[in-house]
Parts: structure tokens; sequence; C-alpha cells
């Protein structure tokens, strides 16, 4: 990828601390959950703070401060229109299907984070109400948020994520650009 990497977890000693720093750092961390079988992103969260106040999350907030001090959190579910024999022409190959914002703590990110350890491996599982086998990777912007355009947090909450779908699906070969 790009402009992100695997999180390496055997490298690091405290996974809480790590994503923390690296949120505060700028940095945006991505979650996704693959469906092995369809051969595509079944969701994609992502994950960064937005110490400078320039993303659109600050209409889910109270105030600037409170934008500073927690973690924007994005929920997506994609769209594969190129998969699509009756798709829409308006619609983007690879685009939103659907999505939902929100605005937490880092406490409660650092735990939950850590509550997905036994998904760091990568290995496949069967997940709920589902028959095929599905796996989570997770990744680390390589540029921060304030210097990379690609992992710009203006760029949060749509266009960033259909992006680092777009490319992980090509270079995975399940999307021929």
């Amino acid at each position: 990828m790009k402009y992100y990497e695997k999180i390496p977890f055997s490298e690091i000693g405290n996974i809480e601390l790590y994503v923390e720093e690296k949120l505060r750092d700028g940095h945006i961390i991505i979650q996704i959950l693959v469906n092995e079988d369809k051969k595509e992103i079944d969701e994609l969260i992502s994950y960064a703070n937005d110490k400078d106040c320039k993303s659109y999350f600050r209409c889910l907030t109270d105030s600037n401060e409170q934008l500073r001090s927690c973690v924007i959190s994005e929920y997506m579910q994609l769209y594969y229109a190129f998969k699509d024999e009756n798709r829409d022409s308006s619609t983007c190959d690879i685009d939103i299907g659907g999505d939902r914002q929100d605005i937490i703590d880092f406490h409660t990110f650092k735990k939950d984070f850590k509550g997905m350890e036994k998904y760091y491996s990568g290995e496949s599982f069967h997940y709920e109400n589902y028959d095929g086998k599905t796996h989570y990777e997770f990744y680390v912007s390589t540029g921060k948020a304030d210097v990379c355009e690609e992992c710009n947090i203006g760029n949060i909450g749509g266009y960033l994520e259909v992006e680092f779908a777009t490319e992980w699906m090509a270079e995975h070969g399940y999307y021929p650009k």
C-alpha cells in the first residue's frame, strides 16, 4: 500500500499506547473486515484525531476541545459497483454503500482496539450470520494527516476510505483497475 502499512503487532509491546500515540501524532488507523469468499472488504472503520479541527466532524461535537481530545470513528460498508451489472453510471467503481460516524474518547477507543486482540494475526474465522471465511486487517497511515494529502483529515468520511479500499482491492487482485 502506498500510504498505509499493516500494524506490526509482533513488534509492539503496548498496543494501547501505540495506537494512541499514532492518532495523537496525526496518523489515520484503518481496520477492515475482509470477506475472503467475495474477495472484498465487508466493513471498513477509520480512526483519527482532529487536533486542528479541520474535519467536518466538528458538527458532531459540543466544542472544538472535544474534537481535539477525542477519536473520530468512521464506519463504512462499501458498494462494489464494478461487480453490479445494473449499476448507475454516476456511481464510482467502488463507492460508499453505507456509513456512520461517531466521536469516542481515547479510553473507549483503546479498550475497543485492545478487545480486537484475537484478530491481530489476520487468521481466517467464520463471522456471525455469514457462511464464508473472513479475517481482519489493521493499517496505519505512513504519513500524518497534516502533510499527507491522501491521509488528510479533511478527506475522512468518504474519499480517504474509498481510495484506501480501491488501492487495497487492486493490490490484492480483486479489482481490475
